[in-house]
């Protein structure tokens, strides 16, 4: 399993969530700031110290999972992301751990496995783009 997922179920478990996770309530209970902003471009999310910023264009889950994302950096990585995109290799290593970060956050396999959910269920449940889903 990834450094990623690890972390994100980890912060799932700590915080007692089940079910669709609230990307934006998890971000305020670790004191970020989720900010709305129109991109030029394709920019979901940026995170800047203690800001995840956001564009206003996104549906909820793919927003939902972005937040998810933000908060990965915040929590797997230090400082400010944006400028690591530029100025760093890091870019794509972090990138992977954050989605990863993400999945295991939103989506809790064993609670699937336990409500019994057929794969196509899954996307429903836990509230996440089908297309983010399955890895």
């Amino acid at each position: 399993m990834s450094k990623g997922i690890e972390a994100g179920e980890a912060l799932r478990t700590r915080l007692g969530l089940t079910g669709a996770v609230d990307a934006e309530v998890v971000a305020e209970t670790l004191g970020l700031k989720v900010l709305y902003w129109q991109f030029r471009g394709r920019i979901d999310e940026v995170k800047m110290w203690q800001f995840i910023v956001m564009s206003n264009y996104l549906p909820y889950r793919q927003r939902n999972w972005a937040i998810a994302h933000g908060i990965g950096h915040h929590v797997l990585h230090a400082g400010n992301q944006a400028w690591l995109r530029v100025h760093t290799l890091l870019a794509v290593k972090d990138e992977r751990q954050a989605e990863d970060f993400a999945y295991g956050l939103l989506v809790d396999e064993e609670e699937a496995m336990v409500e019994r959910l057929a794969d196509w269920e899954w996307s429903e449940y836990f509230r996440v783009p089908d297309e983010l889903l399955w890895r």
